[in-house]
């Protein structure tokens, strides 16, 4: 698990404790082109590379889907890592085993997918419970941060940019796996912005997605 170093000044401190976390998701959700436009999204697949401390390399998907839950692949030489929820139960392959996850675990990626298929425009609706926390510089820029829960207690911390109110940075465990992803080079596609660069820390093993 990485440690976060939070450093910020007395004033920053000062003005986030009166930001309001409604009105950051607002402001992330016209930054990205609109509640309507995020509506229409089912399915974004984001794919990269992925390499692990030991010199192994290959190919990374996450695939958040309104129908299925959420899915991510990792596959490096002959490792690979599966994290699934189809919408009823979590599971995870390691070596082509599956596994059945309950518990905390499954709890995680239940929460993944509705993280990522609400894409915090239905959150009320969905029962993601929405808190702020902070204010803390990612990669050198402002950042302002809130807590979403799930109605199972899960917490995921995401960091919008105080400039353009986009997604800077992630940080949750899914399936008992820490992850902290950041996000880069916003483009609009199909009406919505979505970033085109990514850097993703799993544990001590670190992916990159172009």
């Amino acid at each position: 698990m990485w440690l976060r170093q939070r450093f910020c000044s007395s004033l920053s401190v000062r003005s986030a404790t009166h930001r309001s976390p409604r009105k950051l998701v607002d402001q992330y959700i016209k930054a990205v082109g609109g509640s309507k436009a995020l509506s229409k999204v089912q399915t974004i697949t984001l794919e990269g590379t992925f390499n692990t401390p030991d010199g192994k390399s290959g190919p990374i998907r996450s695939t958040p889907n309104s129908r299925i839950g959420y899915y991510s692949e990792l596959v490096a030489g002959d490792t690979s890592w599966i994290e699934a929820y189809n919408g009823k139960s979590a599971w995870h392959a390691r070596q082509r085993r599956n596994s059945t996850l309950v518990g905390v675990e499954g709890n995680e990626l239940e929460a993944a997918g509705l993280y990522y298929n609400s894409h915090l425009v239905d959150a009320k609706k969905r029962k993601l419970g929405v808190g702020f926390a902070g204010s803390f510089p990612v990669r050198g820029k402002d950042t302002l941060e809130i807590e979403v829960t799930t109605p199972a207690g899960v917490k995921r911390h995401v960091f919008f940019d105080a400039q353009t109110h986009l997604i800077a940075k992630e940080e949750a465990s899914v399936g008992g796996i820490e992850e902290q992803i950041l996000y880069d080079d916003y483009r609009p596609e199909n009406g919505v912005k979505l970033p085109h660069k990514s850097s993703c820390i799993v544990a001590k093993t670190s992916t990159t997605s172009p």
